[in-house]
């Protein structure tokens, strides 16, 4: 007998375990957040900021949230080729998708293209000026080009 596992709506927050990798489609890059019955392959394109709970990430995506066992250290070096940028040590923001930089006396925060805000910790602040001023990545290939100029340097 064959069992069909019922499509869950997307504001609903999905929960994940197991590994979780960049895995390339012919769509583009996507990061598989796999638990025990199902696989969700998130665009990396579509994901505007990671958070951290723990040892548990939270992925926020255009299509919904998706919520991963990971630490955010390591989801942050998988999506650093791919314009993502720590910006504090709770989050890791696409900087594609950042619209403005906003600064208020020491404070800084960033807003998204879809209107989200996101504060940046002092920190990491000289970082994603930085960053941000620097062409977005568009494709694996730059990013394995831009790190390893940035590294002959």
């Amino acid at each position: 007998m064959h069992t069909v596992q019922p499509q869950m709506p997307n504001n609903v927050e999905r929960r994940g375990r197991a590994a979780c990798d960049v895995v390339f489609t012919l769509n583009g890059a996507c990061l598989a957040l796999t638990d025990d019955r199902v696989t969700d392959l998130v665009p990396v394109a579509s994901i505007l900021w990671v958070e951290s709970y723990g040892n548990y990430v939270r992925v926020h995506a255009l299509d919904g949230r998706y919520l991963h066992r990971m630490p955010i250290y390591r989801l942050a070096r998988e999506l650093a080729a791919y314009g993502f940028r720590r910006v504090h040590r709770k989050t890791v923001v696409n900087v594609g998708r950042v619209a403005r930089i906003r600064r208020h006396g020491h404070s800084c925060e960033v807003v998204l293209d879809s209107g989200h805000r996101l504060r940046v910790s002092r920190s990491h602040q000289a970082g994603l000026i930085v960053r941000a001023a620097s062409p977005s990545v568009a494709s694996p290939s730059a990013a394995v080009d831009a790190t390893r100029s940035a590294r002959a340097r």
